[in-house]
């Protein structure tokens, strides 16, 4: 095509564009302000906000809730880019952390817990009555990242209703609009305290640091936590902290009307995602809420691709509720998780594309339960080969008097704790897999076992293995068990949940151990505190295939765009390729790319799988164009890997229309094997 025939498509182009949003204005900072709270205790806030006058109603309010340990310093980027896109930022240090600690000597952090609510309640009306001019206070939103995303369920769970009795307030939550809880699960003291018979590996770390580099804890709250670490009583300090007021709030969830975006990270140093999604779904049915699973918090790889998308996600769910998009379509899909890539190599790179998914829910329907048999010569079998019985035992060997100070003075150094506590496994190795397998859910392992104390743990890991030996972690489970029987019985043990695709010709690798550990990156760490005392534990594996391991899988992984192009310059535009994926079983089937410059709404598809797109005038004139030099790629025929490679090119165009900056553009993937449609997640565009 001619470039004069390029300028008439340029030309169509302009007299399609549907709505314009405004640039990341300039931003003004307010730092180090000081803060009291009702009890007199006394903090560090940053606030920032747009230059310019305040439209009239105000800005949104949004407060932005730092880590554990973390300073309100180290939020600041973050929270000048979501001033800069119209709202006001608070953000401040949280009780016994960052400046809390020099400013109020002797007191300090009970851990999440109602006092920090009060206070998230009294930074929210300090900055609505320090700035009444600018700050909305009918628009609030908090966002927070891990002990910020505690806050963030809390303000959901509270908001608008009265707090449990205290001496400090009686007056209502602040009504809040939109929050962002990113890796955290509401239930803190499971979390913590997992099952109520183990502990974190990183509680006894904060409680036994004398120099309180993460967090000055409240010393009655450090003297009865640590008490219980002592007794090696999980189930007591369980007790304990959920008795206290307020610091248990999940079962408020269920009448909020908050919408919540929760934000998790596979293989999480710190916790898997199936608390947060039990907690999205205690929510009302009509509430929104949505999920986003993927990588680069909690000692995950950073990837630059989710980093730019879950920022995207995050400013869309405050724009959408907290400045009243929400006008179009219904916000997309309650369900976006990126695949873990199968491949060790690929998981770790910052920049490799991972493949994503949109669902209705977690886990998706489509997936189909697939059974491998345990056996005594440590293989995973398939439901029609012969299993070999016998027995196998796993041993926990106390060598040295070790305690859990000793465990929180080494826990990060896996040499030092295994020489006290050796590592036992078993690894179960199962057959070459063909290709387009995906794991998509919650694993479950039965093991009939005999231990031979009452108290004993184990861990699970499912690995996918190539060809040349290198494993990468696809989920972790295991627990610790107190009071059991000595008596032989099946136990069910649940991996944490998953998505991730399997590469050709990888096997799937099953590993037991006497330790729960983890692989958030590329090296080893616990998840639990491992057991102080010597047991064992006889694996049976007889004729009746008790010892099994039943997988959700997906057969035929669904058609998916990746690129690695997020933003494309409206003054100087650049070429876009994308990468189409499907899998072998799609060879040679058609397939289309649609476009659109409208937020996405659900579509129904008879016989096919349901998907997020709006079609528009812009979708029409693409597709018009599909085969032309503009949008090459964009209809054909997938190769023989069910591959196809389209691309963007508006580089052909000397700029681009000036209506479309600001706009963002969804790119939707369609295979078309038959009479069904197989549509897959959209990839998301952004003209600046």
């Amino acid at each position: 095509m001619k470039q004069s025939s390029l300028a008439v498509l340029g030309a169509c182009l302009a007299g399609l564009i549907l709505a314009r949003s405004g640039p990341a204005q300039h931003v003004v900072v307010e730092g180090e302000i000081a803060v009291t709270h009702g009890d007199a205790y006394r903090t560090t806030a940053r606030v920032s906000y747009p230059g310019g006058p305040p439209p009239l109603q105000g800005w949104p309010l949004v407060v932005v809730v730092p880590g554990l340990g973390s300073s309100h310093l180290s939020f600041a980027p973050e929270a000048d880019a979501i001033a800069g896109a119209g709202y006001f930022v608070v953000t401040y240090d949280v009780r016994g952390q960052a400046s809390a600690k020099a400013l109020n000597p002797g007191r300090g952090s009970r851990l999440w817990a109602l006092d920090e609510w009060i206070d998230l309640a009294e930074v929210i009306e300090w900055a609505t009555q320090s700035w009444p001019d600018a700050v909305d206070a009918t628009r609030i939103g908090v966002v927070g990242d891990s002990q910020g995303g505690v806050h963030a369920w809390a303000a959901a769970a509270y908001s608008g209703k009265v707090l449990p009795s205290n001496p400090r307030r009686s007056t209502p939550f602040p009504v809040i609009r939109a929050v962002i809880p990113r890796i955290m699960a509401p239930q803190t003291v499971d979390v913590l305290v997992p099952h109520g018979t183990g502990f974190h590996e990183l509680f006894g770390s904060w409680l036994d640091d004398a120099k309180e580099e993460i967090v000055r804890f409240d010393p009655e709250f450090r003297r009865r936590a640590s008490e219980f670490f002592e007794n090696d009583d999980p189930a007591g300090l369980a007790a304990w902290m959920k008795a206290e007021a307020g610091r248990d709030f999940v079962g408020e969830l269920a009448t909020s009307r908050v919408p919540v975006l929760c934000m998790m990270t596979w293989l999480d140093e710190f916790l898997s995602p199936d608390l947060a999604i039990a907690a999205l779904d205690m929510l009302p049915k009509e509430t929104p809420r949505r999920l986003f699973v993927s990588t680069g918090f909690h000692s995950t790889p950073l990837n630059t691709y989710q980093v730019i998308l879950r920022q995207r996600l995050g400013l869309r769910w405050l724009n959408w509720f907290l400045r009243d998009d929400n006008k179009v379509g219904d916000g997309g899909p309650p369900v976006i998780t990126a695949a873990i890539p199968g491949d060790p190599l690929q998981y770790s790179l910052v920049q490799s594309i991972w493949r994503l998914r949109e669902d209705g829910r977690y886990p998706s329907l489509d997936a189909q339960a697939l059974r491998f048999d345990l056996d005594a010569f440590l293989r995973l079998r398939g439901a029609n080969e012969d299993v070999f019985v016998g027995q196998r035992r796993l041993v926990n060997a106390l060598n040295v008097d070790y305690d859990w100070r000793d465990f929180a003075r080494d826990r990060s150094q896996m040499g030092r704790v295994v020489a006290a506590l050796p590592r036992d496994k078993l690894d179960f190795v199962g057959p070459v897999l063909p290709g387009g397998i995906e794991l998509v859910g919650d694993g479950v392992l039965y093991l009939r076992l005999k231990p031979n104390r009452p108290d004993f743990q184990l861990g699970v890991r499912l690995f996918s293995q190539l060809s040349d030996g290198s494993r990468q972690v696809l989920a972790v489970g295991g627990q610790t068990w107190r009071n059991a029987s000595a008596a032989s019985g099946v136990y069910r043990i649940p991996l944490g949940c998953s998505t991730a695709v399997l590469p050709v010709g990888s096997r799937l690798v099953l590993e037991v151990s006497n330790q729960v550990v983890q692989r958030p990156g590329t090296e080893d760490r616990f998840r639990l505190q491992p057991l102080m005392q010597s047991f064992h534990v006889d694996l049976d594996f007889d004729a009746t295939r008790m010892a099994r391991l039943e997988l959700p899988l997906r057969g035929s992984p669904r058609p998916d765009l990746g690129t690695g192009i997020f933003d494309i310059e409206v003054d100087r535009p650049l070429a876009a390729d994308m990468f189409l994926q499907s899998s072998v079983s799609r060879a040679g089937v058609p397939y289309l790319v649609l476009l659109s410059l409208t937020p996405p709404t659900y579509n129904a598809v008879s016989g096919g799988r349901d998907f997020w797109f709006a079609r528009d005038n812009f979708t029409d004139f693409a597709f018009q164009f599909a085969a032309s030099p503009l949008f090459p790629g964009f209809v054909g025929l997938t190769d023989a890997s069910g591959v196809a490679r389209p691309s963007l090119r508006f580089d052909r165009l000397q700029q681009l229309p000036p209506e479309l900056r600001g706009l963002d553009m969804w790119a939707l993937p369609i295979l078309l094997p038959g009479p069904v449609i197989e549509a897959g997640a959209s990839v998301v565009v952004r003209f600046r």
